[in-house]
Formats: structure tokens, sequence, C-alpha cells
């Protein structure tokens, strides 16, 4: 309890926003190559990468930093090329597992509350603009401390291990660059989770659902400037065009399954006598299945379309964030899993609804579209705070929990004599 735990404050302390992750990499890296773990990181791991920030940050953040002396290539870790993927053959044939931790933080301050756990005992982000603030630093801890317990019973197991670092799990972005790893494609088991959710201390959901799939745009439009009390009508306005927008997209969400949109951004213009140029909204769309998702992303598109015609203005549409729902194939399994954990002495709670999107799911799907098993988890733990708040913290002993419910399951389907029925 007490390694996992200083592994989660060592995390926190250095809390990095998505594609920013570049402490957190390389702490996750020399810790790996220590355990012996074969290691890819770098632009190898990944594809097309949505929702990158502003590059001139990224530069100024890494010169900031004293990274000393490392003994292998951090050069694509330093452009933003973050996360790894960590590899450990037990030299005996058996199932390919893989394990996922999402790794980075939110892009906002941490409290600096004197009765805030991480200010009270020293271990507060060190980065202003970062915070831990839904329990990923716990996430990579819970991963670490599994490998190293697979390490420690390699001999009284089978099979590869395969577990993934992903960056950038907020705005749902990294799952989306690292789908068409190879890996993924070999994996007989994939096993995921996330610290929180609802959920009470001691409680284990298994075969988590209502993961919900999500996109996320970014929306510029382009009018003409003109002086709005002498000439208005040689302007067009961007603002106009926007709003309008913004009441149209809040009614698409006509489906008889839940969906979701929000324009959560909303600016523009440059003065208030002047009929606005420019226009810029940051728009998410969400939907419980890919089919009503899709179409909806296609209804957005349209209404963009028209409006910007209507208001006759031209626009920039970009994706910057993509995920899918996630409900499993193999529901059988979920009962097995959840059978299983129960005999072994932990709190079940099957199938619990998550409501959000998380990333995962991409893994997720692509597991059991390739005939594999996918299994997501909620480690129920009693928070400060909820998930996203300045505040957030979480309860220490669900770390260990959750790395007792991963070696459980690692002995289920990886042990020499013991695997479930479905290898």
């Amino acid at each position: 309890m007490e390694d996992i735990k200083v592994l989660r404050r060592d995390f926190h302390k250095i809390a990095e926003p998505g594609w920013m992750e570049v402490q957190t990499t390389i702490k996750i890296i020399k810790y790996l190559k220590d355990l012996g773990f074969d290691l890819l990181y770098g632009k190898k791991i990944h594809g097309q990468r949505l929702g990158l920030g502003d590059k001139s940050l990224l530069d100024a953040y890494v010169k900031s930093l004293d990274l000393g002396d490392i003994d292998f290539d951090i050069s694509e870790i330093l452009q933003g090329y973050t996360g790894c993927v960590g590899i450990f053959d037990t030299g005996r044939p058996g199932p390919v597992t893989g394990l996922r931790a999402d790794i980075d933080a939110l892009n906002f301050e941490e409290s600096k509350d004197k009765n805030h756990r991480p200010n009270k005992e020293d271990f507060r982000s060190q980065n202003s603009f970062a915070v831990h603030a839904c329990g990923h630093d716990g996430h990579i801890a819970i991963a670490l401390n599994t490998c190293q317990k697979i390490v420690e019973t390699k001999d009284l197991l089978c099979g590869k291990f395969v577990v993934i670092f992903q960056p950038a799990e907020e705005g749902v972005r990294g799952g989306l660059s690292m789908k068409d790893l190879d890996l993924l494609n070999n994996l007989d088991y994939i096993l995921a989770g996330h610290l929180g959710m609802g959920l009470k201390s001691g409680v284990l959901g298994v075969g988590t659902e209502k993961i919900l799939a999500s996109q996320s745009y970014d929306i510029d439009l382009f009018g003409r400037a003109a002086h709005a009390g002498m000439a208005p009508e040689e302007g067009r306005s961007a603002i106009l065009g926007a709003a309008a927008l913004t009441l149209g997209l809040h009614s698409l969400c006509q489906y008889k399954n839940a969906s979701r949109v929000n324009v959560g951004v909303l600016s523009g213009g440059t003065g208030r006598n002047v009929v606005a140029p420019r226009a810029s909204m940051k728009v998410e769309i969400r939907a419980d299945n890919n089919d009503d998702i899709e179409d909806l992303a296609k209804r957005l598109k349209a209404m963009v379309d028209g409006t910007a015609k209507a208001y006759e203005l031209t626009y920039d549409l970009r994706p910057v964030g993509y995920s899918q729902s996630f409900s499993t194939k193999y529901p059988d399994f979920v009962d097995q899993c959840g059978t299983y954990l129960k005999a072994r002495g932990f709190k079940v709670l099957l199938r619990p609804e998550f409501n959000a999107s998380e990333d995962v799911s991409i893994f997720l799907n692509k597991v059991e579209e390739n005939g594999g098993r996918a299994i997501h988890f909620i480690f129920g733990s009693d928070l400060k705070a909820g998930h996203h708040k300045e505040s957030f913290d979480f309860d220490e002993g669900t770390l260990s929990m959750a790395v007792d419910v991963y070696v459980a399951m690692i002995e289920k389907l990886n042990s020499l004599n013991f695997r479930l029925e479905t290898i």
C-alpha cells in the first residue's frame, strides 16, 4: 500500500495535460525498464493525433524542464508523442493480456485550500496549469504496481502482457491515436478501469455499461466586418451565425436512445460597434451507441454548412476528439468475471453505468472485434470532490484494491493451471 501511494503522489506532483505528458512518460519508461519490460514509445505508437495544443506552449514547457541524464532517446517524446507501451513475455505459450491506463491531467490549477490533502501532505501539482482531477495519477500507479506483480510472479504465469499507458484521454484524443497498434490485434484479453465514478470505497464495478460515444469539434465562422451603426448592410455577422448555429445544434438530440449536444465555448467579434467578422465555437456531441453518434455528426456538419450559407459566412470545422460507445459482445464473460471476483472476496456490482465518455472504448471494441474478451471495471472510491473539480481527491485505499483486482484477473487468465473456459 505504501509503495503504490508514493507512486500515485509522485505522478500527482508532475501533472501534465494531454500531448504534454513528457515527465510522466519518461518516469513510466524508467520504471518499466527497471522491471525488465520491452518498450515502445514515440512516433511508432501513434497515428492521427487530434486536439493538439499550441506548439509554442509545449516548446516552452519542455525548455523549462530539468530532466537530468536519460539513457534512452526522448526526442520524439519532447515533440508531444507521449505515452508508451510495455511488453512482458513470460516465455511460455499462453494468452496475450492487455492492460490500459490513461496518464494525462486536466488543464487547470489545483485548489490552494489549506485543507486540500495534496496541499497538507505536500504532493500538490507543481504545474499551475495542470492537475490530476480525475484519478489518472492513480491509474498510472495501479498499472505500474500491477506490472511489478507480474514480474514478481512470472514463474507462475504464461503468455504475454501488453500494458498501454495512453496519453490525452481528456478530450478523447489519445485512444484514436493508438488504435492502429499491431499489438492490439493480438490481444486475447484487455483489462481497464477507472477510479470513483459514483461508486463508494470498497465496491467493485464489473463490466461497465453506458460508456458513451463522443466527438468534439472546433468551429470558426468568418463573416465581414462593417460599421454597426453607419453601414450594417455591408457586414456579415459571424456572431449572429454562431448564435443561430448554437440553437440549431442543441435541437438535434431527437433520438430514441440517449444523446447529447453541448456548445461549451462561444466567442467572437472585435468591438461593440463592429459587425463581427469572426466567431469561434467548441462543440461536443455524445450518444450511447456508435450508429447514433455517426448520424449526429453528419447532421452537425450539415447544419454548420447550412447555417454558414444562410448567413453568407465561410467556416472551418476541425475534429478535435473522438471516442466510441462500448457494450460488450460477450456478457457471459462479464458474468464469469463477476462470479470469480465475488468468490475472491470483492464486493461486486455487475454492470455499473458509466454515463460519460472514455476513449478506452476504442481498445475494448477493437479487442472484441478481433474475437478477444474485454472488460472494464469501476474501482469505487470515496471522493473529496467530484471528478474534474479543482479539489478532487480520492480514497487512496482504492489503489491497492484495484491492483488486487488486476492480479486476481491475471491469476485467472494467465495462470499455468487455471484459466477461463473462453480461452
